[in-house]
């Protein structure tokens, strides 16, 4: 997995804006283990909830709509383009 992130003014943002899953195999794993509530309160005090919630996002947890994903792509080909 790779985290792009930006780091303006990141003391009061969340600066992941993307992920990238290559191998699937992980995508799914890590799916499997954020939906478990066995491990939800673990993974939100080690990780935060906001992180939590962007991963689930990612692995398909919480569905990101066709509009969200649009979005999401334009940035990361603006950021890109702009660095």
């Amino acid at each position: 997995m790779e985290l792009l992130a930006d780091a303006t003014d990141m003391s009061r943002s969340f600066p992941i804006y993307f992920a990238i899953w290559y191998n699937q195999e992980d995508k799914k794993t890590m799916h499997n283990y954020l939906d478990s509530s066995e491990f939800k309160e673990a993974s939100i005090a080690v990780l935060g909830n906001r992180f939590v919630t962007f991963i689930r996002k990612t692995t398909g947890g919480d569905k990101i709509d066709r509009t969200q994903k649009r979005s999401v792509s334009l940035a990361v080909i603006t950021r890109c383009l702009h660095s």
